[in-house]
């Protein structure tokens, strides 16, 4: 088995490439695929019932042949960004214990719709004698593009004051660093990631962009109370806020579920929003000028995900305030809109297989999941003025995985 991925774009694939490796097909390999398949069948495992078949010995699985697929196209071709979406294949010879195959991929086709690639895939035990053939779709997944967030030419933020709460997580951070970089002057606020928190800090400080950091636990009265005063002691006032906090996404069902599960959901999601908003609103309609964005989940658009009621239902709830807000305090010149990202490429969510990932790609009509700086991005727009006549709204960020 080899461990060197192929590391190709979709661009980089040319019709005709070709890609082989071997296998010696073992007596243990196959009794493993026994055990984990349940085939159990007495061609595949009894010596005996099998040499008085018209084979004479033991057969080798056509889906443990079937199974190296996986890794010509995991692996080999496309590789590292590859996922197997269909396959067809026939088993015009036998395989035996002992045997060592040739697994020979070929690029028959390339369809730049979806990213497809069709492989004409065969597997030889002798030169002249397939095993397996077949036609394999396999699709080239995205490569996360690593790369700096550059400025937007003529956007100017500097008459901009803007408060991210949560802004040391990567959604946050992503949006606090293409704040600053369009000369905004962001303060941003953690609860327990200090160490991110300094990080961003020391990062901006090297761009020669304002960025200021604020431990504070929004939730309880006294952390605000300390906040505001720190506020104050500096002569800060902000014209905007974005709130990035987000409870916890870990999947638990309704029935194993505690209220205190939803109450810390509840506290991240409204309590601290809550509390917040209502201290920094009176400025606001004083100067008659306010913007107002809040981070949601485009699980408030589609169909949410299962075991995840106390995130969810925070999520929805922040939906509720932000729109409410929105319809009273427009008047006043305040706006008030939402981002709802679909999966990002985050620790958020760490915990989820690579495969589901993989599989969310698969489905978006971009081919991609979201990397933080894609919302970063669209909260630039709505911060900046070219967003003046939009308030109530909730855009989905996800690549048309979510249409509304």
């Amino acid at each position: 088995m080899s461990d060197t991925f192929l590391d190709l774009d979709y661009e980089d694939i040319d019709l005709g490439m070709e890609k082989s490796f071997s296998v010696t097909i073992t007596e243990e390999l196959v009794n493993k695929f026994s055990e984990i398949s349940g085939d159990i069948s007495p061609l595949h495992m009894d010596e005996d019932f099998a040499k008085e078949s018209q084979f004479g010995k033991r057969l080798v699985h056509g889906m443990l042949l079937a199974s190296f697929i996986s890794q010509m196209v995991g692996i080999h071709l496309p590789g590292r960004n590859g996922l197997c979406v269909s396959q067809e294949t026939q088993f015009p010879n036998p395989c035996f214990i002992g045997d060592t195959v040739q697994v020979v991929g070929k690029v028959e086709k390339k369809s730049d719709v979806g990213r497809i690639l069709t492989l004409d895939l065969k597997i030889f035990r002798e030169p002249d004698c397939p095993v397996l053939v077949g036609k394999i779709k396999a699709m080239v997944l995205a490569k996360k593009k690593l790369k700096n967030i550059e400025k937007t030419e003529g956007m100017d933020l500097s008459n901009k004051n803007v408060l991210i709460v949560g802004g040391s997580g990567e959604i946050g951070g992503a949006i606090a660093k293409t704040l600053a970089l369009h000369k905004a002057n962001v303060t941003i606020t953690y609860n327990k990631s200090k160490e991110s928190a300094q990080k961003l800090k020391d990062e901006m400080l090297t761009e020669n962009c304002v960025l200021t950091a604020y431990e504070a636990d929004l939730t309880s009265p006294e952390g605000l109370n300390s906040f505001f005063q720190n506020l104050s002691l500096e002569d800060k006032s902000f014209d905007t806020l974005i709130h990035c906090a987000a409870g916890d996404l870990e999947q638990k069902s309704f029935a194993d579920s505690t209220w205190e599960d939803m109450q810390k959901n509840l506290d991240i999601s409204i309590k601290g929003f809550f509390s917040i908003t209502h201290k920094l609103l009176p400025a606001m309609v004083e100067k008659k000028s306010g913007n107002i964005i809040t981070v949601l989940d485009t699980q408030v658009i589609g169909s949410p995900s299962e075991k995840n009621a106390p995130y969810v239902t925070s999520k929805y709830a922040l939906l509720g305030l932000s729109k409410a807000l929105a319809k009273e305090y427009g008047p006043h010149g305040i706006r008030v809109n939402m981002l709802s990202p679909g999966l990002t490429d985050t620790d958020f969510v760490k915990f989820m297989p690579q495969r589901i990932k993989d599989t969310v790609a698969f489905e978006t009509p971009l081919k991609r999941i979201a990397y933080p700086d894609d919302i970063a991005k669209i909260a630039l727009f709505l911060v900046s003025d070219l967003s003046d006549y939009l308030s109530g709204v909730n855009l989905p960020i996800c690549g048309g995985h979510d249409m509304v």
